[in-house]
């Protein structure tokens, strides 16, 4: 079990998931890292027929912690995956792997944002604005397992193209009361997590009482 990770996540695999072969492969690959491991990968139902389709996430849970899955799933339009585990008590821990994408540079039909703008028009929305859905949708798709069980602990994480002081982090760590992990413990800390800019647009939020037993760090990812 590679690093004793109990659960990961990753965003933007750019993964045709929806392909047998592809399935398959990831499906092997895991179950040889660890027989007892879990699973669940999104993308949209946009069709590509490349093996390489931009956007989707996914989430692995390995060891005893894929023992306490109740159920996994991800949204169809390819935006996030989930895993809810068992917790003590009435408890129950619900994580969720982003991914908002960012404005496209090109429209060419297999950006990961014209793929949610078309499933966005199918789905008869009178904004199909990725962003402006992808806030609105998640908020709705927490909020609906906080009204089954209000001691459900929500864990939001992945890329979310902008940092925490951007609209669609704000208002979930306000609606749901999360705080950002990395500042919770490091609050005079900052950098960037991606080539191109100077902020950390890859973020965990969750709720302060899980905040407080963890520990959070950033691997470099310009070596």
């Amino acid at each position: 079990q590679l690093q004793e990770i109990d659960i990961q996540g990753h965003t933007e695999n750019n993964l045709n998931v929806s392909t047998f072969k592809i399935r398959q492969s990831l499906y092997k690959s895991i179950k040889k890292a660890d027989p007892d491991a879990r699973s669940i990968w999104s993308t949209s139902s946009t069709h590509c027929k490349s093996n390489f389709k931009p956007g989707g996430t996914s989430m692995i849970t390995f060891g005893k912690t894929a023992a306490r899955i109740k159920k996994t799933g991800s949204d169809p339009l390819g935006r996030w995956s989930f895993m809810l585990l068992d917790g003590k008590n009435t408890r129950e821990l619900l994580f969720v792997t982003i991914y908002q994408c960012g404005n496209p540079t090109k429209d060419d039909g297999n950006t990961a944002y014209t793929q949610q703008r078309i499933q966005l028009s199918i789905l008869d929305r009178t904004d199909i604005n990725p962003k402006n859905n992808f806030l609105r949708d998640l908020q709705d798709f927490i909020q609906t397992h906080k009204s089954r069980n209000p001691n459900c602990i929500i864990t939001i994480m992945g890329d979310f193209n902008e940092p925490i002081t951007g609209k669609t982090p704000t208002q979930l760590c306000l609606r749901f009361g999360l705080v950002d992990l990395f500042t919770y413990h490091h609050p005079l800390d900052e950098f960037a997590t991606h080539f191109r800019g100077t902020k950390r647009i890859d973020l965990i939020l969750t709720e302060p009482e899980l905040a407080s037993n963890s520990t959070i760090h950033y691997e470099p990812f310009n070596l």
